[in-house]
């Protein structure tokens, strides 16, 4: 169902950006279809709902204007529950949070940016909260932590492993 909601949104945006409805619904369904989301389209991580919603937030900053402090309010939760899902999305949550204040940039829309503040601050302070809680840390956890350097050959036979992988 995630996948779908995905392909439509993509079929939105291929339409919004000036391709044709066929070229747009070739196009989401290749897409889809792709090993990675195809795969992940079937299991349930947490990528697939990642790769959703960040897709959903840019579309919505982007191109279909979200007018209203609730719009920006829900925006900016669903960008702050990217961090929660896992600690990884910051380099996902960062830029769309980026983009969004820049988007709402100009004098008059000082309201809906601080709604979309609000509703990321909102979803961080959760998400500490919640590692705070269970490990005693801010944002590692057992299962996110830093690993050891372990060396050049290491880090150069794990590279080609992931590599090759994904070519294969």
């Amino acid at each position: 169902a995630l996948a779908a909601i995905l392909a439509g949104l993509m079929f939105d945006a291929f339409v919004a950006l000036g391709a044709s409805a066929r070229a747009a619904s070739g196009t989401a369904a290749l897409l889809m279809l792709s090993p990675p989301l195809l795969i992940f389209s079937v299991l349930f991580f947490t990528e697939l709902l990642s790769a959703l919603l960040c897709f959903l937030v840019f579309h919505r900053i982007c191109l279909h204007d979200a007018r209203g402090t609730w719009q920006w309010w829900w925006l900016g939760c669903l960008t702050g529950f990217l961090f929660l899902l896992p600690a990884r999305n910051i380099g996902l949550t960062l830029p769309l949070a980026a983009l969004a204040l820049y988007r709402l940039r100009g004098p008059f829309r000082r309201r809906e940016a601080g709604a979309f503040a609000l509703g990321v601050s909102a979803l961080v302070v959760a998400r500490t909260a919640i590692n705070y809680v269970f490990w005693g840390t801010l944002v590692s956890s057992p299962h996110a932590r830093l690993a050891g350097w372990r060396g050049w050959a290491t880090l150069t036979g794990e590279t080609a492993t992931r590599t090759l992988g994904l070519l294969v």
